[in-house]
């Protein structure tokens, strides 16, 4: 008998209901992922991998930033392995990870409020465990800094 193959194929433009997830490993304050970057010998010199932010939320160098705020990084193609370090350290609750078409965005939810007025370092490394070919660097470490806003919000839910 002859063998029957079926060809299944859908396309990336295609806007479905459901929601896809890269598989990306990622550690944060307060989870219980422990990722463990690969060592590289620091006498070589080695290209970097393509995993640079395509767009970081709070913005680098963002002002007056609400102390409810969230952090947020996309990549245009999503990263195998990805920490994130916060200074002064703040607790993430929990994160969502989002597939659109080829590219990765993940963004962070905050515990509790930021402090107020408090100059924020974020840093991210991402990566894969292995290096994407000879002469690559397998993680590429980014930082970026951010303030809080001073004014503590008082929300107004009474009448007049």
């Amino acid at each position: 008998k002859d063998a029957e193959f079926t060809i299944a194929w859908k396309s990336p433009f295609i806007h479905e209901t459901s929601h896809y997830e890269p598989v990306t490993e990622v550690e944060y304050p307060g989870s219980s992922t422990n990722v463990t970057l690969p060592t590289i010998p620091s006498n070589q010199s080695l290209m970097p991998p393509p995993y640079h932010p395509s767009d970081r939320f709070p913005e680098p160098g963002a002002k007056d930033v609400p102390l409810d705020t969230y952090i947020s990084v996309s990549f245009t193609r999503p990263p195998g392995i990805l920490k994130l370090g916060i200074e002064p350290e703040a607790e993430i609750s929990h994160i969502k990870k989002e597939l659109i078409l080829y590219s990765g965005k993940y963004t962070f939810y905050l515990a509790k409020p930021l402090q107020p007025g408090t100059n924020y370092t974020v840093t991210i490394t991402a990566g894969q465990r292995e290096p994407p070919g000879p002469g690559f660097a397998p993680t590429l470490t980014t930082s970026w800094q951010f303030t809080t806003t001073t004014r503590t919000w008082i929300f107004w839910r009474g009448g007049t």
